[in-house]
């Protein structure tokens, strides 16, 4: 079976800045996409033994790693810059399409959490990375 993980495609819509959406490119050589576990379940043990357990709402947490020159750090710095200067929140939308698995992941109500406004500055410059959190997931 296929695993290959290079012709992924990930596309942003900034509703705002970017309406019609950005091709997310120019990934990391080792890591590129992430997403962080989620709790699907909260579990607790009673002191007679009995375990009580109970769903609740997780935020899908999602990381993405590009290289120092990639383009598609001029897209998430201008959202940055945006929401700072506006100070307000921007909502996110982002399709993940992954042929190798014949797999798409659609993640709307999204926000930009975490970026770092430049690359560590070495031998060569380090790779850069954004993190964004999605309320839900079709």
């Amino acid at each position: 079976m296929d695993i290959t993980s290079a012709n992924a495609k990930c596309f942003l819509t900034i509703e705002e800045l970017f309406p019609a959406g950005v091709l997310l490119q120019n990934y990391a050589t080792d890591q590129a996409v992430d997403q962080d576990e989620r709790q699907i379940s909260i579990v607790r043990m009673g002191v007679d033994g009995h375990m009580a357990a109970g769903w609740t709402p997780q935020p899908h947490i999602i990381h993405f790693t590009f290289e120092a020159n990639s383009p598609s750090l001029t897209y998430i710095r201008a959202l940055a810059k945006y929401m700072e200067t506006q100070k307000k929140i921007v909502r996110l939308g982002l399709l993940i399409n992954i042929p190798s698995i014949s797999t798409s992941f659609m993640f709307s109500n999204g926000v930009l959490t975490n970026a770092k406004d430049f690359p560590a500055l070495k031998q060569v410059l380090d790779p850069v990375t954004a993190a964004f959190a999605f309320e839900t997931r079709s």
